[in-house]
């Protein structure tokens, strides 16, 4: 899955609804590549940085698996 925004970093993580990414590419700081877990569950995504800018952000919207 693609996720696009700002701020992203090599470091950043992403969990859909609580459940972390299989794998997530660093694209760009506007965009990550994800995997998407089979255990995982409709709910908000995050995405956390570890380094520079820091912080956790959450989607505007429920991701939900189909």
């Amino acid at each position: 899955m693609t996720i696009n925004g700002v701020g992203f970093t090599a470091t950043s993580t992403v969990k859909f609804n609580g459940t972390s990414a299989g794998s997530v590419t660093h694209v760009s700081s506007t965009q990550l590549k994800a995997a998407v877990p089979s255990t995982a569950t409709t709910g908000p995504i995050t995405v956390t940085n570890t380094t520079s800018p820091t912080g956790t952000v959450r989607s505007a919207t429920s991701f939900t698996k189909t």
